[in-house]
């Protein structure tokens, strides 16, 4: 868990110093554009090396200001840890971790793994199947690591097998590219299927716990053109193949691959009925927090380690009974940090530091 944490000039934050020691987790308030996602977005930073909403780093630093510094320290069973950031108007970021520079943002999150999850997360039900791949993926890349050199190797595939198919290649090229094609997306779609049946173990008794009168759930993934939710992958390689080679055609004159993993998607039914289709804002809110919930709970039955979690107002649109149940789920689980616009949220907690925001300044009380 996090100890202490200091922050300077990043994005509106002048100069920041928390102390960890008297509550272990953190409630703030404030009126929005003060600087509360800014203070989140800085732990999440110093454990993932990166932001969780804007690529260009150059962007954290704060205006007309050289560089900005941040650091955490963590506690451990084994040691404790203390990770240094700088982040230099040059666009160069630096990290050390126990007096010793660090190159691989990975070695951040094994220190300290934190988990970041903003009021946004209900569009995961909302947007376009190309979210909730990308949840998939970036769960199964952290529960196996392996994974993601598997999701490189097939954007490399889709990406060549794409090109033939728009510069018209000859067709030998196109078969050798589809042929790797269906061989990666083979593995791909058996590898989700693993993600999908591990998030389904944990999230189906977590919605029967938090929502009230559910009988059943099953989330399942949905491979576009086979309207079944069980398969085989040796069943699927020969659908990919068939699928391909019956609609040559149709996919050079697109110009791009129609069929794949690109293009799948999984599905969440509720008593029978589709959660996207069929439910409430309120109950797609709570089970895209119930998702994420099992996303945690399985990456602590593979590491023992439950991510710190900066929840940014994240129960938004939630009534107070949900947001209860929420809260006392997670902070028996972890350390919280959790950003509001309603100060009377502080009594959802057991026990939380609480801290005001106001122009990128914070205060207790």
């Amino acid at each position: 868990m996090l100890t202490k944490c200091w922050i300077k000039d990043f994005r509106n934050l002048k100069e920041i110093v928390i102390d960890f020691s008297e509550d272990k987790n953190l409630f703030i308030y404030g009126d929005n554009n003060q600087g509360k996602t800014n203070f989140l977005e800085a732990l999440f930073f110093l454990g993932n090396g990166q932001s969780p909403r804007d690529s260009n780093i150059l962007n954290l630093i704060s205006f007309d200001k050289k560089e900005s510094i941040l650091g955490i320290n963590i506690i451990k069973p084994s040691k404790p840890h203390r990770i240094y950031a700088r982040i230099s108007n040059k666009g160069i970021k630096s990290f050390v971790l126990d007096d010793k520079p660090i190159y691989r943002m990975s070695s951040l999150f094994k220190t300290i793994p934190i988990s970041y999850v903003s009021s946004d997360v209900i569009r995961l039900f909302q947007d376009s199947p190309e979210e909730r791949r990308r949840c998939l993926d970036r769960f199964w890349s952290h529960y196996n690591p392996q994974y993601s050199m598997l999701i490189k190797k097939f954007k490399i595939a889709l990406k060549q097998k794409n090109k033939c198919l728009e510069l018209q290649s000859n067709h030998h090229q196109l078969e050798l590219w589809n042929t790797q094609f269906i061989k990666i997306s083979e593995i791909i779609v058996q590898e989700r299927m693993k993600a999908v049946s591990c998030l389904n173990s944990s999230l189906v008794p977590l919605v029967k716990k938090i929502v009230e009168g559910v009988s059943d759930v099953s989330m399942a993934y949905q491979v576009k053109g086979i309207n079944r939710s069980h398969f085989s992958a040796s069943d699927y390689a020969m659908f990919l193949a068939q699928t391909c080679k019956d609609n040559k055609m149709k996919e050079m004159n697109a110009g791009r691959s129609l069929y794949g993993p690109q293009r799948d998607d999984f599905e969440i039914q509720v008593d029978n009925r589709s959660l996207f289709s069929f439910y409430s804002r309120g109950i797609n809110r709570t089970v895209a927090i119930l998702l994420k919930c099992a996303e945690w709970d399985q990456f602590k039955e593979k590491t023992g380690v439950y991510p710190v979690l900066l929840l940014d107002d994240t129960f938004s649109e939630l009534d107070s009974d949900m947001k209860k149940k929420l809260i006392s789920l997670l902070e028996i689980k972890t350390q919280l940090v959790y950003a509001s616009v309603m100060k009377e949220d502080v009594t959802l907690f057991q026990q939380a530091g609480m801290y005001r925001m106001a122009s990128g300044v914070m205060s207790r009380g």
